[in-house]
């Protein structure tokens, strides 16, 4: 089914959309693309980096938000926060050495690990993401890499 979407019909960001920019960056926060198109999400994470927005782009390996490597790493110059979840590995939509390498084109300092769980049933957010770190701890992540992730680059994000 389609979606919202926050572009007009030229391909422009609706003007709304600049309000809630001006309005989080005002506060000092981030916003994040969520589950908008890989089209959208590259417009507004661009738009918003030449604003001073603070920008997360989440789920960059979930299928229908994708956004390739080079793009995250272009982003990520910018001073986009790149967000990598371990649901996408759950669910086999990547595999553990494409976000390793793509941790490793980015750079561990824009990057924070997520598991997306929580899910009534579904395996807790605590187990996930340490069977996260063990994976990329086998892809060659170092350990302060994952201190990074884990640790550095969310403390920024919270505690602004």
């Amino acid at each position: 089914r389609r979606g919202i979407t926050i572009l007009e019909q030229d391909g422009t960001l609706k003007e709304c959309v600049y309000d809630i920019m001006d309005a989080i960056k005002e506060k000092d926060a981030f916003l994040a693309t969520g589950h908008i198109s890989p089209e959208e999400s590259l417009i507004l994470c661009r738009e918003g980096r030449k604003r001073g927005v603070n920008m997360i782009l989440t789920h960059p390996e979930f299928p229908r938000t994708r956004i390739g490597r080079d793009d995250q790493a272009e982003l990520a110059k910018l001073g986009v926060v790149i967000e990598k979840n371990w649901f996408n590995l759950a669910q086999k939509s990547v595999m553990p050495e494409e976000i390793a390498e793509t941790i490793r084109t980015v750079g561990s300092g824009h990057v924070y690990l997520a598991t997306d769980r929580g899910q009534k049933g579904a395996p807790t957010p605590v187990s996930e993401l340490k069977r996260f770190i063990a994976v990329m701890l086998t892809c060659g992540i170092a350990e302060a890499q994952i201190r990074d992730m884990v640790q550095k680059v969310p403390e920024e994000i919270v505690c602004r």
